[in-house]
């Protein structure tokens, strides 16, 4: 296993160019308290402009008090993944399991953020197919005060494309904020791509 050279074949498959437009449905659901309920909604994408031209992605919003733990899929889904390859250097590669198949686990040191703003460091690995070095999903965690937030973006094989297929979120609460306890999860289905508007 070469950490750089296998996460290079992956960066190269999740950033591989889209049709002009794309169209997913976006699924949310779970959580309770500062997270709640269930949406559904169909959204296209201008992949050129990097902008939608209809629907809406549900923002995953959690808050904390007085604080807010983080904000994710708040924008379209195929231009603006939570996970980034760009951000990010392979620093080792091992041998693992992921949801029960075979995989091999790509540690990931973050470059994009700095201190007011660590959202573009919130993965911390990368799973990958252990032949094909196709993306099975991007793991990261971080702990802050009280509070662990855990996030997962899972990726899917469409046509020749690899693409989101749902975003997890789970933030737990210790000590004084023991009260909290949520999942968020956000699933991406029914892709259709085309060079011309839908």
């Amino acid at each position: 296993m070469n950490a750089a050279a296998d996460y290079a074949v992956a960066t190269s498959l999740l950033t591989r160019p889209l049709p002009a437009y794309v169209s997913y449905v976006d699924h949310t659901s779970g959580g309770w308290g500062p997270f709640q309920g269930a949406h559904q909604a169909t959204v296209v994408v201008d992949v050129r402009r990097g902008r939608i031209i209809s629907g809406k992605p549900t923002a995953i919003h959690i808050a904390t008090g007085n604080d807010s733990t983080g904000t994710w899929g708040d924008e379209d889904a195929v231009t603006h993944p939570a996970f980034r390859p760009r951000c990010y250097d392979a620093t080792a590669a091992q041998a693992a399991t992921y949801d029960g198949r075979p995989a091999e686990r790509i540690a990931l040191a973050g470059h994009c953020g700095d201190d007011h703003d660590k959202k573009d460091e919130d993965f911390s690995a990368l799973y990958v197919d252990p032949s094909t070095h196709v993306p099975i999903a991007a793991v990261g965690h971080d702990e802050d005060d009280h509070v662990d937030v855990t996030l997962e973006e899972h990726f899917t094989q469409v046509a020749d494309h690899v693409v989101p297929a749902a975003l997890r979120v789970k933030v737990l609460g210790s000590g004084w904020m023991a009260w909290l306890d949520v999942t968020a999860r956000v699933e991406y289905t029914d892709y259709r791509f085309s060079d011309q508007p839908f």
